[in-house]
């Protein structure tokens, strides 16, 4: 909303004015989601790809090519996606939360579980899994 720009002129005027008026902690909040969020992300896609493209492999439909590749890594990525997905979320609330609501990364999925339901986790699920 046009009520909430700040408007900066730049990447140093941004961190200046962030530094003064949030304190220079506030230049990190979020970063331990974020990289929480990577870490299972990461994780997820590296582990899959590689057993996902054995397992095409013994079947007589795929040979070791790119149509092989494609599949794997979608498989990977639908894999990594649906285990980041709950992160992203918790992550992104976070970010944004100027209340003071979440305590933290666990707190936060706890919250969003307990007042929106198991689904609400994967919101954003699909252009997630296309971006990726």
């Amino acid at each position: 909303p046009a009520a909430e720009r700040r408007n900066y002129n730049g990447v140093f005027d941004a961190v200046s004015r962030i530094v003064r008026t949030e304190g220079f902690t506030s230049l990190w909040i979020g970063a331990g989601p974020t990289i929480s969020r990577c870490i299972v992300l990461n994780m997820a896609q590296l582990t899959t790809y590689s057993q996902a493209k054995e397992e095409l492999l013994k079947t007589p439909y795929f040979q070791d090519n790119i149509w092989c590749h494609l599949a794997s890594s979608m498989i990977s990525g639908f894999v990594a996606t649906a285990a980041s997905t709950p992160f992203d979320v918790a992550k992104t609330r976070i970010q944004y939360d100027r209340t003071g609501q979440y305590a933290g990364m666990s707190d936060c999925l706890l919250q969003t579980l307990k007042n929106e339901g198991p689904l609400s986790l994967w919101k954003g699920f699909g252009p997630a899994y296309f971006r990726l």
